[in-house]
């Protein structure tokens, strides 16, 4: 469709596209694949409106389109119209995977595209994975074809958690590793149906699962780091149910401490002074305000990434002595801090 003499006959603005394709690069995305995501998701669009107008796409056709993405990869052929059109290597792959690999490459196309119209004002709903509400995953804690014996106790664990001064992207991680064991559990053994069933050797099932298995998008092994989120929930519910004496749980912890994964003991490394003078002066540069403003913010605090998302309105403040400072908001470490900011970085930070 966005081949000139086509565009011009549809109506498209192809000089829209190009401009559209430059924010793509100032947000991050590679050149080539930060324009296919555009191309492959506005035809789609396009077809499904039958509208030319790129500046008309709201929220509404995002999740529209969404919707019809996950309808046609639940079909039954999906999985073999797309063997067709993968490597040799990837056609030995279970039909259901296939299609559920593509599904999730569409949504992820479809998310850039979010990204850039909440970037540039068009849509003004923040973007998210899949393009559900951050919220919408506490009504989902469990796969909804789970037993109710089996996805009760887990529910009622994470809700718990959810009420205590847990931090909810902790309990969400969680809520996604019982969901992967749940899925797991549903294949390798499905005649179990309740909690009460479960024995440590389907444990140790589950340990060897991870140790084998290739993830599809990487084609390596899970790491470490992978293996030791998904094991860590488990451990935590198993100990704290067997204390609480519920009796819908095996009663028992089927997991110890020696079970996890050794976690390698990286140092983090600093950025050389000559490699961060030339990260400086592409910031300066940066156009939008608001990346700029964060990224300085980095610079000069090392506040987190999610606690300068979080930042409010009345953050910069200053010492008696009339010294600048930034309160961050409570975040991962349950306590509001105060950092010293450099004189310099107070007037493009209030911007």
């Amino acid at each position: 469709m966005f081949v000139p003499k086509v565009a011009a006959g549809l109506g498209l603005d192809l000089d829209l596209l190009n401009s559209l394709s430059a924010r793509m690069l100032q947000l991050g995305y590679a050149p080539v694949s930060g324009r296919s995501v555009l191309t492959w998701t506005f035809t789609r669009l396009l077809l499904m409106r039958g509208d030319p107008d790129l500046r008309a796409i709201r929220l509404d056709d995002l999740t529209a389109l969404a919707k019809e993405i996950k309808r046609y990869c639940a079909r039954p052929e999906a999985g073999f119209v797309r063997a067709s059109h993968v490597s040799n290597a990837r056609r030995r792959m279970p039909m259901d995977q296939l299609a559920e690999i593509y599904q999730k490459a569409c949504l992820t196309r479809l998310h850039g595209v979010h990204v850039l119209l909440f970037h540039i004002g068009q849509v003004p709903e923040p973007p998210f994975h899949g393009l559900k509400t951050a919220e919408l995953w506490r009504t989902e804690l469990t796969p909804p074809e789970t037993p109710s014996a089996l996805a009760a106790p887990v529910t009622r664990w994470l809700s718990g958690r959810l009420q205590t001064s847990d931090r909810a992207e902790s309990v969400r991680h969680s809520r996604d590793a019982f969901r992967y064991f749940l899925r797991w559990l549903a294949q390798a053994h499905p005649d179990i149906n309740a909690m009460t069933q479960l024995e440590r050797w389907h444990v140790e099932g589950f340990m060897a699962h991870l140790h084998e298995h290739i993830n599809a998008r990487t084609g390596r092994a899970l790491t470490a780091r992978s293996r030791y989120t998904y094991l860590s929930p488990l451990l935590q519910f198993f100990r704290e149910t067997s204390q609480w004496g519920w009796s819908d749980v095996p009663g028992r912890p089927l997991l110890d401490r020696s079970d996890m994964p050794k976690l390698p003991s990286a140092l983090p490394r600093f950025i050389p002074r000559g490699e961060l003078d030339r990260l400086m002066e592409a910031v300066e540069e940066l156009e939008d305000p608001h990346q700029r403003a964060a990224l300085l913010l980095l610079r000069w605090s090392g506040a987190r990434r999610g606690e300068i998302a979080r930042l409010t309105l009345d953050c910069l403040d200053a010492y008696p002595d009339g010294y600048p400072r930034l309160r961050i908001p409570v975040g991962k470490t349950y306590t509001e801090r105060m950092v010293p900011l450099h004189p310099k970085q107070r007037t493009p930070c209030a911007s």
